[in-house]
């Protein structure tokens, strides 16, 4: 994500099918970030208050939260039903897209889930990346 145009709202992680298809917000037990380079800006904010759609990119304010600056290698790890999102290259809550160019920020997001997610299918069910499937020992070689 480019630090002068951050696309992605204040939220909270949940199992998308579950929650589109009229069930209940189901989140992860754990959510995570792990930073791959150090930029200027883009920290990751977290907070226990709720997404707020009255205020640009449904930021809650005002904002108190939990500040994780990008350096690489850095993992942050938050309770998967913790509000989140990422900060401009001011570490200001994004809004329209800044002239001046920023950063490439760069991240690898990771969610740890009590079960599965609705609708996701196994790997075995699923026949991609047979080598990942989970085989009872029998049938292992």
């Amino acid at each position: 994500m480019w630090t002068h145009d951050v696309r992605v709202d204040f939220h909270r992680d949940r199992d998308e099918r579950l929650a589109l298809g009229g069930g209940p917000d189901r989140h992860p037990r754990v959510s995570s970030v792990l930073f791959l380079n150090r930029v200027k800006g883009g920290a990751l904010a977290v907070t226990a208050q709720a997404p707020d759609p009255r205020h640009p990119a449904l930021v809650p304010l005002p904002l108190e939260a939990d500040l994780v600056g990008p350096r690489p290698n850095r993992l942050a790890l938050f309770d998967g039903r913790l509000t989140h999102g990422v900060l401009d290259a001011r570490n200001a809550v994004p809004g329209a897209r800044r002239r001046q160019r920023g950063e490439l920020r760069l991240s690898l997001v990771m969610n740890g889930w009590g079960r599965r997610p609705h609708a996701v299918p196994t790997f075995e069910e699923a026949r991609v990346y047979a080598a990942l499937a989970l085989r009872p020992a029998s049938r292992r070689r």
